[in-house]
């Protein structure tokens, strides 16, 4: 029986995004606490430190940030201009104000931002890693790896670095070294949080023992991320270990139903590994509903009807996803096994 598996959704995440995520260091034991303690939102919060100090340009930073992160982009340029006004030569302004245009897709600007935070303080490494994460995005590997030699030239301490050395590598096929680099990453910053899921999915495309270890690190030292849980749970799917897959993608929608890689993924493990089309076929359902152009779940909904021997059905979206797309290989061939049967 031949059905089609989704394309890793984590191989598929941009770069972009991985840029606008950050490549900081991740602490959760201490954004924790500091959630258990605080009294109010981080908005709320910063809000009224604000009131009390108008013009500390680390507070409007820190609330332009949270601008960001919420896309209440107006406001986040409106601190980001009146810190400028009060402190011109503050490095973080700046850097946050490259966040903010590469935001907004406007990368011209976003590089003149990181420019001049490099120039305000040539010591700081920080403005090159991303300057590097930037060129990387782009596409301009060696202007990627000059501006990451320039950065660590500044100092060996740096896992944001190695990180995106790695991800150059990576790009250019170079897996064993990117391998040395996201793991000099980790040993600098055990929380590194893309480093680790990199570092797991490598390990897992190689088929290597060790990538359920880093895969499980990741889940357990960031248990709220839905896109570590994720990993973890294909990688249980691609080791035809379905029931602790199931457990994971159960965990997923929980905290978002409408998830359709997850509704997907379950109605695949739920025809092959199960062996219940009629379950299979809820999933499949439940993924077309939220997004009607998904050929590959549409195509499973045919293979859902054809094994539970609903073949009437079965044929009439077989050819609806070959109207959507003429090359649909196996769908044609789902026709023609169809046309046999009914010799």
């Amino acid at each position: 029986m031949k059905i089609f598996m989704p394309f890793n959704l984590l191989v598929a995440l941009t770069l972009f995004s991985v840029f606008l995520a950050g490549c900081g260091n991740h602490h959760p034991q201490k954004e924790e606490i500091e959630a258990q303690n605080a009294s109010t939102d981080p908005l709320t919060d910063i809000n009224l430190k604000i009131s009390l100090d108008s013009l500390n340009v680390e507070l409007l930073n820190q609330r332009a940030l949270l601008f960001i992160e919420s896309q209440q982009i107006d406001k986040a340029f409106r601190d980001i201009n009146k810190a400028l006004t009060i402190r011109p030569d503050y490095v973080d302004l700046y850097l946050t104000l490259a966040d903010l245009y590469l935001s907004l897709g406007q990368v011209e600007q976003g590089s003149g931002s990181l420019m001049k935070a490099s120039e305000l303080a040539p010591d700081d490494a920080r403005p090159l890693v991303k300057l590097s994460q930037l060129s990387l995005i782009l596409g301009n590997h060696d202007l990627a790896r000059s501006f990451n030699d320039k950065a660590l030239a500044l100092g060996s301490f740096n896992p944001d670095a190695y990180y995106v050395r790695a991800m150059i590598f990576k790009e250019k096929g170079d897996t064993l070294s990117a391998m040395k680099n996201f793991l000099l990453a980790i040993d600098q910053n055990e929380n590194h949080f893309e480093a680790l899921m990199q570092t797991g999915e490598l390990y897992a495309y190689q088929n290597n023992p060790l990538a359920e270890s880093f895969i499980l690190r990741t889940v357990e030292r960031f248990p709220s991320s839905l896109k570590a849980r994720y990993q973890l749970a294909l990688f249980y799917q691609e080791h035809e270990q379905p029931d602790k897959a199931l457990a994971h993608y159960d965990t997923i929608l929980m905290a978002d139903p409408a998830n359709k890689f997850v509704l997907y993924n379950l109605g695949y493990m739920n025809l092959v590994y199960f062996e219940k089309p009629d379950q299979a076929l809820q999933y499949f359902e439940e993924v077309l509903q939220a997004d009607p152009n998904y050929l590959d779940a549409l195509y499973n909904k045919g293979r859902s009807l054809e094994a539970s021997g609903r073949y009437r059905e079965a044929r009439l979206v077989y050819q609806e996803v070959v109207r959507k797309r003429e090359n649909y290989g196996l769908a044609i061939e789902a026709l023609n096994r169809l046309d046999r049967l009914s010799r």
